[in-house]
């Protein structure tokens, strides 16, 4: 193949190849060989459907952009009447240096997710040091800008607007250095580095065309970046917001606080990219209500705007609410009792209401537009992925408790939650309008809400967050420790009186930043109910509202065979699965899979041909086994961290799928064994207490038991693809295997980690040197393999007939399991985590 030659001559127009001028300024009508050029960039080497470049400045020839000068087939320009103006304005203007300013504004991509707007600037400029100022005399007295509007962290609109660049005494460049180095990369990838911006002034003006210069206008300063080597030389861009006198919404604090006239302080939201961002208009469909309910609604209505949670909107402004979405009216009441209206006194507050925002929180971002999807809760289409917000569990936070900390807890209830947190009329106005039909009325009343409204994504993470900005402004005594959960707050404290004045100076304090609290609701004592967990110096015991015992279990029963259709039986399944998965992460193994099985029947019987029969047979085995567990006490949370020695890490690996279990190690006086009661799983893990005290572990003290407790349970397949590389450990040894269970499950439970960490297995190659580690757990293996060997000490051997290599075999066989009877289908397959604490 061979490449064709260009034959223009150097020094001569790159435009029609004659000397004397350049492409530029060429007045030839004929453009030399363009059939063999590039139409943008003017190159021979290819054609204008496979050139790369992207051109970021009008042709000079014809200010026109979108190509080079040498391949311009537009008319030219007149530059001498160009000239003629410039000379013309320089008499006028005396000897000062001149500087022209295009209007055309382009957009450059950059390594951010934001944009920068270029001005461009086609001679130098000369830029002088701070404090030193020289006069620009302009020659195009209209100037076309971009104002930028901050409505995101990362995300700016530009809006066009008409200017003229005030040519007054005042006009000038100024430089202002930085000590921070910006880095641009333009849409050809090339990339330019400043530290220097410039100042310019620009009146407003109207877009009629008229060139008069308005002296009562207002002058506005926009910053610039200086790009010394490129041309353009001045970039207009987000570094330099903080000179434009609006705050970017990134340097807005998430709280203000308000004052009342009461000398009391309110915290108000502030959520400036959503109340800024547009959104599109939505309407959800009128629910079918008893008359009653729609009166109740009305008058609960009325009382939270008495409150200041919602805003009742006039007709006139009814235009202004965007989302109008549908109110949930909750009965709080325990039992089935008739709801009157007009509401007795008794019963005031007995309902309240929410909002189905389940249309609001899907909200998608498309073109700078929120807006909702087609189908929201369609069944056949995957659910959209959507940003968790992580808040510690109370769980997690009690089993962090300091150890000194322990000996007296008090617990305080702030009885407004999200509605005692305002938000802008903006975003209310346009996400949390709700519609209410009342009998007798012509028309619906629309309310809009002005607080934190329960049931949006992001309602709970703004009022944890603001919980948190209370107990800041607190200086916790030493001794002491503070934590919370949404509006339950813990205090836990070295001694009673302590405790309980710490207590009243929290409750004051949230009455100071207008959050009451339900004092009856508050209590203190040695051990206290914090979020259904039981607490205590050392234990943690899960405490569900209703107890499970055996009466509960054979009244469960009773009911199953009582159920005649699938809606009962459906109705029953369901209050029992909820009940039994609050305890979830502290079941054992075999509850674990009697809890999945549960809820598997729980979906056939949700479908149209699902057989009555059938299903009540199979419920009745996950019911009996996981309430005789909740009867023995297995599914039990064990709070002794201050008190552990190791943790032991034993795994075991099959060809198809792996599984562990993580043991706490500790050493407990025998008379706190005796008050605290605790249940024991047997003597499943003795074999471990024998190995801790044949690697010194553990010594033996007087009075003093050693108990090894089971602090995780974890297992998985190895078919399932759930972490990096899980093909390639279907292609090695049995001794890769085991490595790489061991490696797995401490990166998957690396936070119930305490003490030293000891690996167990029953693999003698195992506890060899991993002299090929490198190269077996390389690529996505490399940083689960390193976190394990800065975490691990040492790994441990177990022979095969030990009672806990057994009872981790058998977990790692269970983790697949079959349902159907056909053999050739793929069996199922279940990956399960049971973690305490």
């Amino acid at each position: 193949m061979t490449t064709t030659t260009p034959n223009i001559r150097k020094g001569n127009c790159y435009r029609c190849n004659k000397p004397g001028h350049r492409a530029g300024v060429c007045r030839s009508q004929n453009v030399y060989q363009l059939n063999k050029r590039c139409g943008k960039c003017e190159d021979f080497s290819h054609s204008i459907v496979d050139c790369m470049r992207t051109l970021l400045t009008p042709c000079p020839r014809c200010r026109k952009p979108g190509h080079m000068a040498g391949v311009c087939i537009e008319p030219a320009v007149n530059h001498q009447s160009t000239t003629s103006t410039t000379a013309t304005n320089n008499a006028d203007s005396g000897p000062k240096e001149s500087a022209t300013t295009e209007s055309a504004l382009m957009a450059t991509q950059v390594d951010a997710s934001f944009s920068y707007l270029n001005a461009a600037c086609n001679t130098d400029l000369k830029l002088v040091t701070v404090g030193e100022a020289i006069d620009v005399p302009i020659h195009l007295p209209l100037h076309q800008y971009c104002r930028v509007l901050p409505v995101a962290d990362n995300y700016n609109q530009g809006v066009l607007c008409r200017a003229q660049i005030d040519d007054g005494a005042d006009v000038r460049y100024e430089e202002r250095p930085t000590k921070v180095t910006y880095r641009t990369v333009f849409g050809n990838n090339e990339v330019q580095h400043h530290n220097t911006a410039v100042l310019l002034k620009f009146r407003l003006c109207s877009d009629d065309g008229h060139t008069d210069v308005d002296s009562s206008s207002q002058v506005i300063e926009l910053p610039f970046l200086v790009a010394r080597p490129c041309t353009p030389r001045l970039l207009f861009e987000r570094p330099a917001l903080p000179f434009l006198r609006v705050p970017a919404s990134g340097n807005q604090p998430l709280f203000d606080e308000i004052s009342n006239d009461n000398g009391t302080i309110k915290l108000k939201a502030n959520i400036p990219m959503l109340e800024t961002a547009t959104v599109m208009p939505r309407s959800e469909s009128s629910r079918s209500r008893s008359t009653t309910d729609r009166y109740i609604l009305a008058d609960v209505c009325d009382r939270m705007v008495a409150d200041g949670e919602l805003a009742r909107v006039s007709p006139d402004d009814e235009h202004k609410i965007t989302c109008i979405n549908e109110p949930v009216l909750v009965d709080k009441q325990d039992g089935l009792r008739v709801r009157r209206h007009p509401i007795p006194d008794s019963d005031v507050n007995r309902c309240r209401v929410t909002i189905d925002l389940r249309s609001v929180n899907e909200l998608q971002l498309r073109d700078g537009i929120w807006i909702a999807p087609r189908t929201v809760h369609s069944k056949n289409l995957a659910a959209p992925q959507r940003p968790y917000q992580f808040k510690d569990t109370a769980a997690m936070l009690l089993r962090d408790f300091p150890p000194s900390s322990r000996q007296w807890f008090a617990k305080i209830d702030l009885a407004d939650a999200f509605s005692s947190i305002p938000i802008d009329s903006a975003l209310g106005d346009k996400l949390f309008g709700i519609r209410v039909s009342v009998p007798g009325e012509n028309r619906p009343r629309i309310y809009a809400g002005r607080g934190l409204i329960q049931g949006w994504r992001w309602s709970s993470l703004v009022f944890a967050r603001s919980v948190r900005y209370v107990l800041n402004k607190l200086m916790v005594p030493p001794g002491s420790h503070i934590c919370h959960v949404q509006n339950d707050v813990i205090i836990g404290s070295h001694s009673k009186e302590a405790c309980l004045a710490l207590q009243r100076r929290v409750i004051d304090l949230f009455r100071h930043y207008s959050s009451p609290v339900w004092e009856d609701k508050c209590g203190d004592g040695p051990t206290i109910t914090f979020c259904s967990l039981k607490t205590g110096s050392h234990t943690i015991l899960p405490a569900p509202k209703h107890s499970i015992d055996e009466k509960a279990i054979d009244h469960c029963l009773r009911e199953l065979d009582d159920a005649t259709d699938l809606n009962a039986l459906l109705r029953l399944l369901r209050r029992w699965a909820g009940t039994f998965r609050y305890c979830k992460q502290w079941l054992p193994p075999e509850g674990q899979q009697a809890l999945a099985h549960l809820y598997s029947i729980i979906g056939k019987a949700s479908q149209a041909d699902a057989s009555f029969d059938l299903l009540c047979n199979d419920a009745k085995s996950p019911l009996r086994s996981l309430g005789h567990l909740y009867v023995r006490g297995l599914p039990s949370l064990y709070l002794f961290r201050p008190w552990a020695i190791a943790t032991l890490l034993a795994t075991d690996a099959n060809v198809d799928n792996w599984a562990g279990v993580a043991i706490s190690v500790i050493q407990v006086p025998n008379s706190f064994l005796k008050e605290a009661n605790v249940p024991v799983l047997g003597t499943l893990f003795k074999d471990l207490v024998d190995l801790c005290r044949r690697e010194n572990i553990v010594v033996d003290r007087e009075d003093y038991e050693i108990l090894c407790l089971p602090a995780a349970f974890d297992g998985g397949s190895f078919h399932s693809n759930s972490f990096p590389g899980s093909a390639l450990a279907l292609t090695r040894s049995s001794t890769f295997r085991e490595r790489a269970a061991q490696i797995l499950f401490a990166n998957r439970n690396s936070r119930v980690l305490a003490g030293l960490v000891y690996g167990v297995t029953d693999n003698v190659n195992t506890i060899r040197e991993w002299q090929s580690a490198i190269t077996d757990f390389c690529g996505a293996w490399h940083s689960l393999y390193s976190n394990y060997i800065s975490t691990v000490e040492k790994i441990l051997w177990l022979p095969r007939t030990s009672p806990t290599v057994a009872l981790i075999d058998a977990l790692a066989r269970e983790c697949t399991v079959s349902h159907n009877e056909n053999h050739d289908e793929e069996p199922n397959i279940v990956n399960f985590k049971v973690v305490q604490g």
